[in-house]
């Protein structure tokens, strides 16, 4: 365990020091990747023994140490067929953390989401040889100057398609999200946290560079394929919300909250416009942080109590403060209340929307607010005013304070982002017009 994190802070310390000497999409996602990575592996070591036996634990932080590897070469490298490889591994390594568990339920859930995802690298990977038979070259910088000169739209329109159905089944957007909620809700909750926070992203941000390095966003939109992901992107938000609503166990209620807040980040990718993807991007990091919070929260609160069903957790706020504290912060971030991150991001999809005149949307986003208020808030709700749980949770349960220090890092990160989100919004803008 040690080794790991000695490896991960190494890791996030050079992804720092390479951002600040050079601003870009690919220095600001490994720094994002190898921080969160380093904060949920430092949290696992106060709760990895609960879901993961003792002889397993090497070889799981083996794999979440190249996971994370893996998704920053996704990000960083401009070669499509080394980005691929990368793709492949981080999909035999996610999947890996989700079974590493050993039980029935995640097994299934596990190869559910490899085969998934071996079906989706299989369509992403005939877009790339198209592009490849279209430009003789998988260079993404050489990709940009010579698709231009191409005359046959039709054969750019399939690629696009063929690695757009890819992405989204990897990323899990509405209606390719059905491996999501089994794998996030059987998995280790350090592997939910993993696969939330940082997985699916990896796969958006090497889809947002093919848009504006390869195909470029006047072409995409030539194409008339950014009103689909538009489509899909509030459909997500709204079927994800509703579907969280109805579920009964806590880490699967907030898996299909990560369904509505993926389709977030694709429908400010489908406006189009520089507001809705500067909006997304910034998304993505609220977004990491906040559920990579809220999945280590849950996972405390299971372990702790030994109940994985809401209706089980009356009271239980009392017994473990520091742990419902965070998780009423981070689901108020996520509905959308002031000087917290998930305001931030959702101000911003609100000006992109306005900007771009599709205000229909803004009674989407209103719509959707309102949805993880009607899913968050009972939980809180409950586990602070619901005084039948109060016999079966009498004692403190966070006997050991020092394990909830990586959850206050993050709690606090989804305070102050939120009131100081201005720089990062400001180096956000910077990469966009780089980009664009």
């Amino acid at each position: 365990m040690m080794i790991s994190l000695i490896i991960l802070g190494i890791l996030f310390l050079i992804s720092g020091v390479l951002f600040v000497n050079s601003i870009s999409i690919e220095s600001l996602m490994t720094l994002f990747f190898t921080g969160i990575g380093f904060i949920i592996s430092w949290s696992s070591t106060s709760m990895i023994e609960y879901d993961i036996k003792k002889e397993r634990i090497s070889l799981y932080n083996f794999m979440v140490v190249f996971l994370i590897l893996s998704l920053c070469g996704i990000v960083s490298f401009n070669h499509l067929l080394i980005v691929f490889v990368f793709i492949e591994l981080s999909a035999f390594l996610a999947a890996g953390i989700v079974m590493i568990k050993e039980s029935k339920e995640n097994l299934k859930a596990g190869l559910k989401y490899l085969l998934l995802s071996i079906f989706a690298s299989a369509f992403l990977l005939i877009g790339i040889v198209i592009l490849y038979r279209l430009t003789g070259t998988f260079n993404i910088i050489d990709m940009e100057y010579k698709i231009y000169a191409m005359s046959n739209i039709s054969l750019i329109k399939y690629s696009f398609i063929f690695i757009f159905i890819g992405i989204a089944l990897k990323s899990a957007l509405f209606p390719f999200h059905i491996w999501l909620p089994d794998a996030h809700g059987s998995a280790p909750a350090i592997s939910s946290a993993i696969l939330s926070a940082l997985v699916l992203k990896g796969y958006i941000v090497f889809f947002i560079k093919l848009i504006y390095l390869v195909f470029g966003i006047e072409m995409v939109g030539n194409l008339n394929i950014l009103n689909l992901i538009l489509i899909l992107g509030v459909c997500a938000m709204i079927y994800g919300s509703v579907f969280a609503i109805m579920q009964r166990k806590l880490k699967k209620m907030i898996a299909y909250s990560s369904v509505a807040q993926i389709g977030y980040i694709f429908m400010g990718i489908g406006l189009g416009t520089p507001l809705g993807l500067i909006a997304s991007i910034f998304h993505i990091i609220a977004h990491g942080v906040t559920k990579a919070c809220l999945f280590l929260c849950a996972g405390q609160i299971i372990e702790k109590t030994g109940y994985k069903d809401i209706d089980d957790l009356s009271g239980v706020g009392k017994a473990m403060p520091i742990t419902m504290g965070l998780f009423t912060i981070c689901g108020l971030s996520m509905i959308g209340i002031p000087l917290l991150i998930g305001f931030s991001s959702k101000w911003n999809f609100a000006q992109a929307i306005m900007d771009s005149g599709s205000y229909w949307i803004i009674l989407i986003l209103s719509l959707s607010s309102l949805l993880n208020a009607a899913y968050y808030l009972p939980i809180s709700i409950r586990a602070y005013f619901n005084k039948s749980g109060n016999g079966k949770f009498a004692v403190n349960l966070e006997t050991r304070r020092y394990d909830f220090l990586p959850l206050i890092i993050l709690g606090i990160s989804v305070i102050l982002l939120g009131i100081f989100s201005s720089p990062v919004i400001n180096v956000i803008k910077h990469i966009v017009r780089v980009i664009i």
